[in-house]
């Protein structure tokens, strides 16, 4: 949270009053909630009609995110999502600026123009942003294969790899982040009409999708996240893909008081209230979306889980 608030000190601006509209405590060194960080997000760009902070060389006015929304909406894949919100992020703010590359079965975001005396911060914030969109153009969170950046290490290191869930390298030649390149063809699930939607929620809702925990269930929900609920993989091949026994992991998951079975059928119901909620898709099409071979087999699940139909929750 200080590096969300340097800007305001930076100009002289006392935070006390926008901490307090936000439900913050000044007082308390805790870590704030992601509805509470979400809010202050909002109130500093407010303040500073810059919604990354001041911390790119040009300013990021009032809007910009809701035009990078629009302006990734009608792609058909992450991989054209990446590419335009990159290029958009480039002539918005010119430093820091990324591109997408395709090496060794990886996509790899890597800045390519850095800014004088950047932070891990500054650079955390910028991957939040275009991942955060992209997330939730395709319906799920995109697991990471490494991040490394150029910079030095920040204090609240331990924060950053579970905050990014992968391994994280500091003082590095570059600045980049790395995820399997069969993500790049996953297809955008939104229209047009869903990003006032979205907007509302807006930044609260992309911070939370890029919560990451060290479980069992959660490493299980991340690989079922890589692909689409047609294509989840059985629990040998899940284990494989892991690089566990299918023994160990049966017992790792019942430790956690789960199974394979019930992560995915709550992966399928939060999937499908999201779509619901958000997307204007038919509920055929959300049946065989969600890996049902009938509609009416998906209409008796989500009736069991949520006691209403899935046509009552559009």
């Amino acid at each position: 949270m200080d590096e969300a608030l340097k800007p305001l000190l930076n100009r002289g601006i006392d935070p006390a009053s926008l901490l307090k509209s936000c439900g913050i405590n000044a007082g308390l060194q805790e870590p704030v909630t992601i509805s509470s960080y979400g809010k202050l997000w909002r109130r500093v760009a407010d303040v500073l009609d810059d919604e990354f902070f001041s911390l790119g060389t040009q300013q990021m006015p009032r809007g910009s995110f809701e035009l990078l929304c629009h302006c990734v909406i009608t792609s058909r894949t992450l991989e054209e999502a990446l590419a335009r919100g990159l290029k958009f992020l480039s002539i918005v703010l010119y430093q820091p600026s990324a591109r997408l590359q395709v090496a060794k079965g990886q996509a790899i975001l890597q800045v390519v123009k850095e800014v004088p005396n950047g932070s891990a911060f500054t650079y955390r914030t910028f991957w939040l942003i275009i991942l955060g969109v992209c997330c939730w153009l395709i319906g799920k969170r995109i697991p990471l294969l490494k991040v490394e950046f150029a910079c030095e290490a920040p204090k609240d290191i331990a924060d950053y790899s579970i905050f990014f869930g992968c391994k994280v390298e500091y003082s590095s030649d570059k600045t980049a982040l790395y995820m399997d390149k069969a993500f790049l063809t996953l297809p955008n699930i939104r229209r047009s009409t869903d990003v006032p939607k979205f907007l509302q929620k807006a930044p609260a809702n992309i911070l939370i999708r890029y919560r990451h925990d060290q479980t069992f269930t959660e490493l299980v929900r991340t690989t079922l996240e890589a692909s689409s609920p047609t294509d989840w993989p059985k629990f040998d091949k899940l284990a494989s893909i892991i690089g566990i026994s299918p023994s160990i992991l049966r017992r790792k998951l019942k430790s956690e008081g789960t199974n394979y079975s019930t992560i995915k059928g709550r992966m399928r119901l939060k999937l499908s209230r999201e779509i619901l909620e958000t997307c204007e898709m038919t509920i055929s099409d959300l049946a065989f979306h969600m890996g049902y071979s009938e509609p009416s087999a998906f209409h008796r699940a989500f009736k069991k889980a949520c006691g209403t139909s899935p046509r009552s929750g559009k």
